[in-house]
């Protein structure tokens, strides 16, 4: 679930002309009970090692049931035929037209054809992959993969301009402080935070960029203008249909997130319903107390393994100040936003609360 996650997304990501993962489709499993046909709406899962939420057995029987492949006709997986589409060095998409190609040189400044050159890039899957991890990172993602340049990034956490996230889910947390770089080294947590991490995993990026956008708070900019270009199209003409559109916006995903307050939708495959069958015990075995660092390395808490973390990073004991912190809703989005551009997530997400 965390290292594999799935969405409604994955059925239609397999007919796209280039692959970028080798992913096996899911497999489905029961109960012993339910494999006979009780409960009369199937409660399935996508892990072995999972108990029945009705009997309590292990979900261990293969159900041999396999999703009818997503039909493609015409034009592209999500898009339609209307032909070519223009992709500018930010990433946003656009029908290809004179208008728009007209527009955007004169966008830039640019009124003479002997300013521009062509280039051809060959996409292949690594290209694609690293496509994504630029996009990620850099506002100028073409101009990186044709010169290998990095343009300066912008900061990497941008405050929220809103105040009207839910703040009911509240935790305090333990940090320690470097004084002498003013980086958080390491936060001391139970399980309430540890699963807000492990979370993150499970999100689908569409989900992740229209939950930061909404509040205020993505630094994401290519990532956004892809989201952004997407929900300006039609619907038939230049997407597929709407169900097409709702999957690469509003992608489902199992309901189990609680701080960041998101709403799962849940599976539906025919007459089998997916159920999430971790949620009455959790994801962790035990509760204790973990070790996150400043770059979200997740250990068991010891004091051998704090030692270990001060000494990786050289820090002397009297240069460490400890502060207790309060986590919620808004600084969840936040360390969401940070761990996908920032080596120092904690420290980009959680300062400001230092400051008070």
């Amino acid at each position: 679930m965390l290292l594999n996650p799935r969405t409604l997304a994955y059925d239609h990501c397999r007919n796209l002309k280039l692959q970028i993962d080798n992913t096996e489709p899911l497999k489905y499993f029961q109960c012993d009970v339910c494999r006979k046909g009780y409960p009369i709406k199937s409660v399935f899962g996508t892990c072995t090692t999972t108990k029945c939420i009705t009997y309590g057995k292990l979900v261990d029987k293969d159900v041999g049931f396999k999703k009818t492949d997503v039909c493609v006709s015409g034009g592209g997986v999500f898009v339609s035929d209307i032909g070519a589409f223009i992709v500018t060095d930010d990433l946003c998409v656009m029908p290809y037209t004179s208008a728009n190609s007209i527009r955007l040189l004169t966008d830039h400044g640019i009124t003479d054809q002997s300013c521009l050159e062509d280039l051809k890039l060959d996409m292949g899957r690594e290209e694609i992959l690293h496509l994504l991890k630029m996009a990620l990172s850099l506002d100028s993602v073409f101009t990186y993969l044709v010169f290998n340049r990095i343009s300066s990034i912008r900061d990497l956490v941008v405050p929220s301009q809103r105040s009207d996230i839910d703040q009911t889910v509240l935790m305090k947390k333990d940090v320690s402080l470097q004084k002498s770089t003013g980086k958080l080294l390491f936060a001391e947590a139970r399980g309430d935070f540890i699963l807000l991490l492990f979370d993150i995993l499970s999100f689908p990026l569409g989900t992740v960029v229209g939950e930061l956008m909404k509040v205020g708070v993505s630094s994401l900019t290519c990532i956004n203008n892809i989201f952004k270009s997407i929900s300006d199209m039609s619907v038939r003409r230049y997407l597929k249909s709407q169900d097409i559109k709702d999957i690469l916006l509003k992608p489902q995903f199992p309901p189990i997130h609680h701080l960041f307050q998101l709403k799962g939708t849940p599976l539906h495959y025919g007459d089998l319903s997916c159920k999430d069958l971790k949620i009455d015990k959790g994801l962790l075995k035990q509760s204790g107390m973990f070790i996150v660092t400043d770059d979200l390395i997740i250990t068991p808490s010891s004091s051998y393994s704090t030692l270990c973390t001060l000494n990786n990073k050289k820090v002397s004991f009297d240069d460490i100040e400890t502060y207790e912190i309060s986590i919620g809703s808004t600084e969840g989005l936040k360390i969401l936003n940070a761990s996908l551009r920032s080596c120092s997530t904690l420290t980009d997400s959680l300062e400001h609360l230092l400051k008070k």
